[in-house]
């Protein structure tokens, strides 16, 4: 339901909430989540935890439920009066279906699907539209498929492009997509990806990875994010050779057009001309590909176009 539909700032009593007492709360209070909280318990995962001291989970991993563990007294959530006992997980799918259905919920997660798609600040002229599709399908089995099939026909959504900055995961998939590199995942790519901002499998916070350009964009989240795509070109984790072709490409500034051109549709000459003074080779020496330098320099000419903006966002 998101942090916008979070009430007890104004309230401390659900009957206060606007609605409650019609069975439809604008939004939730702590006593909420606390009963929320006994609505799930007992589901829990084999982890082989015991369970009553003659019982024992299995060492799976899957998820189970376990009767005993769970608090079956009346609960109340969302203004929904929950009766006692009722038959196992009940209470914990009620408080599911609650929250699926509520329009905060509607609203937060149409919201994060723009920002996901648009940029930082969707316009209420893509969001509302796609909540209203939210709202009629909730019933459907591709609720939503049509609300990102909303969003993606916008003509918002097509002016959008180079908006959102690539993740680290996304950015790294990407590079090695475009220049052929058949990627193998190592400890110390996770590492890299990591040290850019994204921790695979390691939020700490409930609110999930931050879908906004800024975390994305600090001085030492960029300087890991160029040796990124640097480390993946020249193989510093074990991830996989860059691939040399004997294509005729024989020139740092004919390379670089070349990189910029497939990464980006387009290679602008002042973009070119920056991106082989940056390199510092002589932009017209020819080098071949029998050159035992020319495998480096085509991998390190790809990471430094990799880094320029029209590759870094999407």
């Amino acid at each position: 339901m998101g942090r916008g539909a979070y009430l007890n700032d104004r309230y401390d009593r659900w009957r206060q909430v606007p609605g409650a007492l019609k069975g439809a709360p604008e939004g939730y209070i702590d006593e909420d989540v606390y009963e929320s909280a006994r609505a799930f318990t007992g589901w829990t995962v084999e982890d082989g935890s015991n369970v009553d001291g003659k019982r024992k989970l299995p060492l799976t991993g899957r998820f189970t439920y376990v009767e005993s563990w769970h608090d079956g007294y009346q609960k109340r959530v969302l203004a929904r009066e929950f009766k006692e006992f009722g038959a196992g997980m009940s209470d914990g799918r009620t408080v599911l279906d609650l929250v699926a259905r509520h329009p905060a919920t509607a609203r937060f997660v149409v919201t994060k699907l723009c920002r996901r798609f648009l940029g930082d600040n969707p316009p209420e002229s893509v969001v509302a539209p796609a909540v209203d599709v939210w709202t009629k399908s909730a019933r459907t089995p591709d609720q939503i498929a049509q609300v990102v099939r909303t969003i993606l026909l916008s003509p918002e959504f097509a002016a959008a492009r180079g908006a959102k900055v690539r993740r680290p995961l996304a950015l790294a998939a990407a590079f090695a997509r475009a220049t052929g590199i058949d990627l193998m995942p190592t400890e110390g790519l996770w590492n890299e990806l990591a040290n850019g901002g994204q921790r695979l499998f390691g939020w700490p916070p409930p609110t999930g990875l931050s879908d906004e350009n800024a975390y994305f964009l600090g001085a030492n989240s960029m300087r890991h994010r160029w040796a990124l795509v640097l480390g993946i070109a020249e193989n510093w984790w074990g991830t996989g050779s860059f691939p040399v072709l004997a294509n005729g490409v024989a020139t740092p500034r004919g390379m670089a057009a070349r990189f910029l051109a497939a990464f980006e549709g387009s290679a602008p000459p002042a973009t070119v001309e920056a991106l082989v003074e940056g390199l510092g080779w002589p932009p017209e020496q020819p080098i071949e590909p029998a050159n035992p330098e020319f495998g480096k320099r085509l991998a390190r000419t790809a990471a430094v176009a990799a880094m320029s903006p029209g590759f870094q966002t999407v």
